[in-house]
């Protein structure tokens, strides 16, 4: 977007907001703003699976806090990715901008007339993704605790990253494992296998669950997305191999669902 409006240097970014607000997705820039948030889409996704393997690792390691955080993370990235995924865009010129790239001669749509939805990068994301599909994503169709999904997560790394004086390791940050008992790596497994074998959805709404059935189920979904629509990203040889030895370390219920493969290629040598 910038070298399409014309920005040259970043640091005049500010100055082309007029421009942007302008904007028109043209049907000859169509295609290429649609191969951008197809390859976006694809990056965060991966942003936000080394994420999730990141937080199960700790898990493991009984880092209960920072996998949190972590978790959270995987989330955020994820709804990024399947916003790039369904072909809507994100411009930030001090106010946010939305592009619905689905068909041309769109324009942006400025989202700050709701500061409370939209101060920052992440609330900007989690609550547009739940404006357009409230009515179409089931995995946003309840609260939790009377709370939405994403606005539940969000608290819940809210209180371990930033209210609490000091991790309460290698306890939760908050009670929401007291029905499950202790997190250790058969635990884990089991609570993942019981979340992908839930095809109505009922246990990620209980909080127990819902701490890693938000995010993981997310993820899923956002695989389901990327793959019906054949978009995917090579990745360097070594980053390849990195992120499909450290993939191994999840349970294998979720290495079932989610195929690396389809979304993950090995770049060409040239």
């Amino acid at each position: 977007m910038e070298g399409h409006v014309g920005c040259r240097d970043l640091d005049r970014w500010d100055s082309y907001r007029q421009k942007i607000e302008e904007c028109l997705i043209t049907t000859e820039f169509l295609p290429v703003a649609v191969n951008a948030l197809d390859q976006d889409a694809a990056s965060l996704l991966h942003k936000g699976l080394l994420s999730f393997v990141g937080a199960c690792s700790d898990l493991s390691l009984n880092n209960r806090s920072w996998a949190i955080v972590k978790l959270y993370y995987s989330l955020f990235y994820t709804v990024r990715a399947r916003l790039c995924s369904r072909r809507h865009g994100l411009i930030r010129n001090r106010s946010w901008y939305h592009f619905d790239v689905n068909s041309s001669g769109s324009a942006a749509i400025r989202l700050n007339g709701r500061r409370d939805r939209y101060r920052n990068d992440h609330e900007c994301a989690l609550h547009l993704y739940e404006d357009i599909f409230a009515n179409s994503d089931v995995l946003i169709s309840n609260p939790v605790e009377g709370l939405p999904p994403f606005s539940w997560m969000m608290e819940l790394r809210n209180i371990a990253n930033y209210r609490l004086a000091r991790f309460p390791d290698p306890e939760f940050p908050l009670d929401v494992t007291a029905k499950l008992g202790l997190i250790d790596a058969s635990m884990l497994e089991k609570i993942i296998d019981d979340n992908i074998s839930d095809s109505m959805h009922i246990l990620m709404f209980q909080p127990e669950h819902a701490w890693i059935a938000i995010p993981m189920k997310q993820i899923l979904a956002g695989h389901t997305d990327l793959v019906s629509r054949g978009q995917s990203i090579a990745l360097p040889a070594q980053q390849y191999e990195h992120t499909n030895r450290i993939f191994q370390v999840l349970p294998s219920g979720f290495r079932q669902a989610f195929d690396l493969t389809k979304i993950f290629k090995i770049h060409a040598e040239s």
